[in-house]
């Protein structure tokens, strides 16, 4: 039966946890978050607020199936298909399961669009007819409808573009074609276009039909209806005789109109908790300990930030088949494989995210209840402020590296906190160069558009990346010294551990510089980093030159020579930074055929561009050599101006 299908794939619309459906079916419970649902006769009400009212008036009235949806209903007849916001007392089928806000006849399910109450992966298809222009925030929408969808499932949405407007219970967005499609980028794109009951056949009954109901008299209505096509465009092309068209009713003035304005005042008043401050999405790396995860989470649902305007994603790569999660806020979980890296699993919770923003924690960092406030204060779309930082400070309080926006020429992030920057429990603020992906905010839009996190960098430097692309791009990236993050415990690497994070340091520096520098400065600077790398490898080898020396007593063409893996370490992140080049030419033509700030702009965001970077006196004697050989003095000049 389908009231038993459904009930194996409900979820809880709030945390999307495991549900259980208790005796006699009269209620269903969270095993999550504990919140409890009820059911109205065999229909589930699974709302966000469990106690919130049933809609049982103002139901929008159901049209037939359009026949593209019919088409996907009747091929994925074996599967499951959801109807989302089927309206009321609509065609049935026994393997289509219509959710709406509303209770009618038809109705297999009591939900919410932006909070869908099914396990991830439950459908074969999903159909939504009309309902997209009246959700307060499509992508939201959409995300869920992603979410709920299985592997090489479809979706077919049929939204309005020329439509008058028509409140059920409201109407907030008509939507172009190209705007859908942006919309549903996530999906692969089957086809789009027009159908058979979109075509401007019926844009014209729909806006000739209200127009007609809505002049102030019947007298007029019929002046209307006297009128040939040919005259009403005439009138209209001349803009003469116009009295007939400017007499509608006020309150119907809008229905049809061209357009709508708004006039509004920025004021120095903090915006009203609720609605009007923006949508945060918070995703959570989680890689050690559920129990710094269940602290983070804890963290999170103690911010001051109106709790309702929050939505939370874990990334789980702990390997674990199950993470203990507090229920107490909404919380979704996405399953990421370690062996994907970093920058790939945080990309998977910024897919899964719907926020405005979307703010990135690890699970091992601490935050004070101001931390989302702190991060949206810098940030102004306006001056194209769209990323903001925190900074990573020890359990003792002290400033741990790399400090954001602390990076040498090389693309390298500097090993110790930068003189100037020191000293107990201090917060930089400024212009970062690029943020500390452990602890950040971002404008979501901004982020995709501009690539988000590289995933070819994997363990490291993605966020150096980013926001270096960011600058590139003519955007910009604050500290928010308001929202510091505390490292929970400090992790100890083993050996092969920081081995391997030596060859992605390594290769991510090259890598970053390479799609980001412009073509002048690269052609300088690649060579120079490259060579660098290798000496700072064999800085670390431990080989005596000496008894290379033609004619040395220890001159054995025979011997084997024992390396430190820290030398080989340099070697292959240099074979690694090749491999990878076809990907990174891919990135860089992207980037620069965008480029809207120059190099010169940049470089005075490295902060200390010009000073050494470890790697003792041998090191740096070469350092400065080669600078002085590949002109690169006047780089460096512009490099080290400094936080503005």
């Amino acid at each position: 039966m389908k009231a038993d299908r459904i009930l194996e794939i409900l979820a809880c619309p709030r945390c999307q946890g495991d549900v259980r459906i208790e005796e006699e079916r009269e209620k269903i419970t969270c095993q999550a978050c504990w919140a409890v649902y009820r059911m109205q006769g065999s229909v589930p009400v699974m709302l966000p607020d469990p106690g919130g009212e049933i809609r049982r008036e103002g139901a929008p009235p159901a049209n037939p199936y359009a026949p593209g949806s019919l088409e996907l209903i009747e091929r994925f007849e074996g599967g499951l298909v959801l109807d989302d916001g089927a309206g009321a007392d609509k065609q049935a089928f026994p393997h289509v399961v219509q959710l709406e806000m509303y209770l009618s006849s038809s109705t297999d399910v009591i939900g919410d669009g932006l909070h869908l109450p099914f396990r991830k992966g439950s459908f074969d298809a999903v159909v939504s007819e009309a309902v997209l222009e009246h959700v307060t925030d499509p992508r939201r929408y959409i995300s869920e409808i992603h979410r709920v969808l299985k592997e090489d499932g479809e979706v077919r949405i049929d939204a309005a573009f020329m439509s008058s407007f028509h409140a059920v219970p409201n109407h907030f967005f008509n939507v172009t074609r190209p705007g859908l499609e942006l919309l549903l980028s996530a999906f692969e794109k089957i086809q789009s276009g027009v159908g058979p009951h979109q075509e401007p056949w019926v844009t014209l009954r729909e806006i000739l039909g209200v127009f007609e109901e809505s002049l102030q008299s019947e007298a007029l209505r019929n002046t209307f209806r006297g009128l040939t096509i040919g005259e009403i465009l005439q009138r209209l092309r001349e803009q003469k005789d116009l009295t007939l068209f400017r007499s509608l009713r006020p309150e119907k003035l809008e229905y049809i109109s061209a357009g709508v304005f708004f006039h509004g005042m920025k004021t120095k008043v903090a915006a009203p908790v609720g609605s009007k401050r923006p949508t945060v999405s918070v995703v959570v790396l989680h890689s050690e300990e559920d129990e710094a995860l269940e602290e983070c989470l804890e963290r999170i649902r103690d911010q001051r930030y109106p709790m309702e305007r929050v939505d939370v994603v874990v990334v789980d790569r702990s390997g674990k088949q199950e993470v203990a999660l507090p229920g107490d806020h909404r919380v979704r979980t996405v399953r990421s494989r370690p062996r994907r890296g970093i920058p790939a699993a945080r990309m998977e919770g910024a897919r899964e995210a719907s926020g405005k923003y979307v703010a990135f924690l690890d699970s091992t960092c601490r935050i004070e209840a101001d931390w989302i406030d702190g991060l949206l204060e810098p940030i102004d779309d306006a001056s194209r402020i769209v990323c903001s930082t925190s900074c990573l400070f020890g359990p003792e309080g002290k400033l741990i590296p790399p400090v954001p926006g602390a990076m040498d020429f090389l693309g390298r992030p500097l090993p110790e906190v930068p003189e100037g920057m020191t000293g107990e429990g201090l917060r930089p603020s400024g212009p970062a160069l690029f943020p500390f992906g452990g602890g950040m905010l971002i404008d979501r839009e901004v982020f995709f558009e501009a690539g988000g996190f590289d995933a070819g960098f994997h363990a490291c430097l993605d966020d150096l990346d980013l926001g270096w692309r960011l600058w590139v791009l003519g955007y910009e990236v604050r500290h928010a010294p308001a929202s510091p993050v505390q490292l929970r415990t400090p992790r100890k690497l083993d050996m092969a551990q920081r081995v391997r994070r030596v060859v992605w340091e390594e290769r991510g520096a090259l890598t970053a510089l390479y799609k980001n520098y412009d073509e002048a400065n690269l052609n300088r600077i690649l060579p120079l980093a490259i060579l660098l790398t290798l000496e700072r490898g064999w800085v670390s080898s431990e080989i005596s030159p000496e008894s290379y020396r033609f004619g040395s007593p220890d001159d054995d063409g025979d011997r084997m020579e024992k390396i430190t893996p820290f030398h080989a370490a340099h070697l292959l992140a240099v074979e690694r930074f090749l491999g990878g080049l076809e990907q990174a030419q891919a990135g860089r033509r992207r980037i620069q055929a965008r480029r809207a700030r120059s190099d010169e702009e940049i470089l005075s965001l490295f902060s200390i561009g010009s000073e050494p970077s470890g790697g003792g006196d041998e090191y740096e004697d070469t350092r400065r050599a080669l600078v002085e050989a590949f002109g690169l003095d006047e780089i460096l000049a512009g490099a080290g101006e400094g936080r503005r």
